[in-house]
């Protein structure tokens, strides 16, 4: 799950989940991952709104698609950074890992631990619209209240996303696997083999087994 930057402007959200793609495809492009780029119903990610369409978006991602349940991820840059602040310790018993990029929070820390969930933090050092403060603060915390997490700071990079940082991130996230019990850990997960939700018969049809 990537989440894009940008804000709000009137009724008009800025920023998109075309852009997030962008942003991230070609890191993406030679590792096995299924990438959902949404776009905000409203900004910030916080919003109220968000939160029935993103767990409708990934319920039908998982629906649709063979996924590894052991391995979601959700990251995102700028707002998104904030969005995945956001999304990721209010439901880390479904993300293996959250990557939070030039954004800021410090939310849910113990719900990250207790699941064991990884962080991976990056921040530009010389960052002028989201200042590293927060990021520095809250990689502080988290080290001295024993998380699992990864801070990046480079120099000379601005508000921007470089690609070394997001191909670092992407490391880190395939050695990472949920642990919360009620997923089965040491192999794949298929999100295929869950029984089907109302919904899903509804829109979906009945799914046919030999």
């Amino acid at each position: 799950l990537l989440l894009h930057g940008g804000g709000q402007e009137g009724d008009k959200v800025i920023g998109s989940g075309r852009a997030a793609c962008s942003q991230f495809s070609g890191s993406l492009r030679n590792l096995n991952y299924i990438a959902v780029c949404p776009t905000a119903l409203r900004a910030p990610w916080r919003s109220a709104i968000n939160d029935p369409w993103i767990r409708a978006l990934l319920a039908e991602a998982e629906a649709l698609f063979n996924v590894d349940l052991n391995r979601v991820y959700v990251a995102g840059h700028s707002m998104g950074g904030y969005g995945t602040w956001h999304f990721g310790p209010k439901y880390c018993d479904r993300f293996a890992a959250i990557g939070a990029m030039c954004g800021g929070g410090s939310n849910g820390l113990k719900n990250l631990r207790d699941t064991n969930t990884f962080v991976y933090l990056y921040h530009g050092g010389d960052d002028t619209r989201v200042r590293p403060g927060n990021s520095q603060a809250t990689a502080k915390r988290m080290l001295k209240d024993g998380n699992d997490f990864v801070y990046t700071q480079l120099p000379n990079k601005g508000h921007s996303c470089p690609r070394s940082a997001i191909e670092e991130m992407f490391t880190f996230f395939a050695r990472k696997r949920l642990t919360v019990k009620k997923r089965i850990q040491g192999r794949t997960r298929s999100s295929f083999f869950a029984k089907q939700t109302r919904d899903e018969i509804k829109y979906f049809g009945k799914l046919k087994t030999r």
